[in-house]
């Protein structure tokens, strides 16, 4: 049984016009397409994170030279503006330390990753006071 050059014409031709005219082929391109246009915008998101955490990160270790140089300052000479400065560089420091750890927990579900824990307390503890010397 020999099949003629026609039938095989026909059924090459209904083949390509199933995937072709139905659009089938189209819609396999499209969400390929919709996959590639996700994978781009999340790397444009993840690129845009990573910028605003390091731009935090540079206001933090900033905020936080002022912050010591105020405390120092307060300590040499005491003032009451001065210790209001330290009051507001100390609140200003905690909304920033917010929108980092924000920003890292936005970024690591993004990546689909646990948030790293990245050490932002740079102000070293007061010193101790009301001291005393026992003598035995």
């Amino acid at each position: 049984m020999k099949e003629s050059p026609t039938s095989v014409w026909t059924i090459v031709t209904f083949l390509i016009g199933t995937l072709v005219g139905t659009g089938g082929l189209w819609e396999w391109k499209k969400i390929e397409l919709e996959s590639q246009n996700q994978e781009i915008e999340r790397a444009v998101k993840t690129t845009d994170l990573r910028e605003k955490e390091n731009d935090q990160y540079a206001k933090i270790l900033d905020l936080t030279n002022v912050y010591i140089n105020a405390v120092n300052d307060y300590s040499k000479a005491p003032t009451p503006e001065l210790h209001n400065k330290i009051a507001q560089l100390k609140s200003q420091l905690d909304v920033i330390k917010d929108n980092f750890t924000t920003l890292e927990n936005k970024l690591a579900q993004l990546e689909g990753r646990q948030p790293r824990n990245i050490p932002i307390d740079f102000i070293p503890p007061p010193p101790p006071t009301n001291l005393r010397a026992v003598v035995h």
